[in-house]
């Protein structure tokens, strides 16, 4: 058997660590490299929040409103902005800072029946005409006997919308308020700041006493504070940073359940029942359904879950109680065009109209002397 010459294991030896060396090397170089454009990205990408990339949603509701140190926000009392949500598309506020076409406040009519609509953008009317939104609709269907105050808000709570109708329904004198919630209005109260970068107050129940903190609310957030606010730089971070995404797994969340806010929504719904009812004022309350709410299982689910959770609690306080989704049956997200072409899928036109119908049709059978439709 030949002997391996004594010189070539050296040499063998060194070869291997040469490999080896070389594969540490390109392995190590290949990390650097991928660092580095990590790094890259995330500059990138942190610039693009300011610039043109992901950036804080901005509402059009911002051109007619104004920071309130109790509320959040109202609407600027008489403003009237042309095609705010395209051709044709305008809105004004009154001088008694709600969406509408006549002042309330100074014109009270005897003969007619005047009614509150109570909600958020999707009462307000977001991206319609004023002449589209459900209260204008259900007050053109009642006729001259009929008078409807749209007092809807972009991003109220279930909360915000019981301070705004405490302040303003000994000016407005309303002879009924309904309440028209969505789901989305009960889950609003497990935050302190609205994606529109406005504070809201802090509403609490505790051993069934409701509770509002964050009063005066704090001054809107300035963009960059907005984007801290909502999620968009820790999202960055996350995509791009190992360690960050540790971290977040290791923190945990503070959230707050949405059994918590629907059961602190409850409470707020009962002090505004005997909040109504100690001025004589009938009160009914409505939920509807957003585009995902009609069309895809989960948010069905949850939809109907609250709703549950609505009735058993109206039928306790005697308050009439409608559930609008089944008004919507048959509907299709592909024919129907029933939402808005744009990022909250607010009610089109039609949408309005298929509100109006069921209310027109549903609230003079639960509140004395409302008017019947008009043909």
């Amino acid at each position: 058997m030949r002997e391996q010459p004594k010189d070539e294991e050296p040499a063998r030896r060194s070869g291997l660590r040469m490999a080896v060396f070389a594969v540490a090397a390109t392995t190590l170089g290949l990390m650097l490299l991928e660092g580095l454009a990590s790094f890259v990205w995330l500059g990138v990408d942190l610039a693009g929040l300011w610039t043109g990339g992901a950036r804080v949603i901005e509402l059009s509701e911002e051109r007619h409103c104004q920071y309130d140190e109790e509320i959040g926000w109202v609407h600027k009392p008489n403003s009237m902005i042309s095609d705010l949500y395209g051709p044709g598309c305008s809105i004004t506020i009154n001088q008694d800072g709600v969406r509408g076409l006549e002042n309330y406040a100074d014109n009270r009519p005897e003969e007619v029946f005047r009614t509150i609509c109570l909600g958020d953008s999707f009462t307000m009317g977001y991206g319609v005409d004023d002449r589209d939104t459900f209260p204008q609709m259900l007050d053109d269907r009642g006729g001259d006997l009929l008078q409807v105050v749209n007092m809807g808000q972009g991003g109220y709570s279930v909360g915000q919308c019981y301070l705004w109708l405490k302040r303003l329904s000994f000016s407005l004198q309303p002879d009924a308020i309904v309440c028209v919630f969505i789901v989305e209005d009960f889950n609003r109260l497990g935050v302190d700041v609205a994606q529109n970068g406005y504070a809201t107050p802090r509403f609490t129940e505790l051993g069934g006493t409701l509770r509002v903190e964050n009063i005066p609310v704090p001054p809107r957030l300035n963009p960059g504070a907005l984007l801290l606010q909502q999620g968009e730089v820790s999202n960055v971070l996350s995509k791009h940073s190992s360690l960050i995404r540790t971290i977040g797994r290791i923190i945990p969340s503070s959230s707050i359940s949405s059994e918590d806010v629907l059961a602190t929504g409850v409470v707020i719904i009962r002090e505004l029942t005997q909040f109504c009812r100690e001025q004589g004022i009938p009160i009914t309350l409505v939920l509807t359904p957003t585009e995902p709410e009609l069309f895809y299982a989960p948010s069905i689910a949850n939809y109907q879950s609250v709703s549950s959770v609505l009735a058993e609690f109206t039928a306790r306080y005697e308050i009439p109680f409608l559930d609008v989704r089944p008004m919507f049956k048959g509907a299709s997200p592909e024919t129907e065009h029933l939402f808005l072409d744009e990022a909250f899928h607010h009610y089109s036109p039609k949408g309005n109209r298929i509100v109006a119908d069921a209310l027109i049709d549903w609230l003079p059978r639960v509140i004395n002397d409302f008017p019947n439709a008009v043909d």
